[in-house]
């Protein structure tokens, strides 16, 4: 949480333009797919526990912040007139 809060407040601002929302949740988004998919690869046996450790906060950020970037669709889906219901 420490990490999250300074990365998600200001991806906030950044979200809320049009043109950035899109590449800051595709970004943050592959960022977190890659950092899980890293799990599978390193073996349990190992002695690379602070690389997980590493691995499991930019997981943390990269999901929240890729959340943040979703959430800013949210007021132009609002705008949106109801004629497809």
């Amino acid at each position: 949480m420490v990490l999250q809060a300074p990365t998600i407040i200001p991806m906030s601002g950044i979200a809320s333009y049009p043109p950035h929302r899109n590449m800051l949740l595709l970004l943050f988004a592959a960022l977190s797919l890659v950092s899980t998919t890293f799990f599978l690869l390193l073996p349990l046996e190992s002695s690379l526990w602070y690389l997980l450790a590493v691995l499991v906060m930019l997981v943390g950020v990269s999901f929240e912040t890729s959340v943040v970037a979703m959430n800013a669709y949210f007021p132009g889906l609002v705008k949106e007139p109801l004629g497809v219901i």
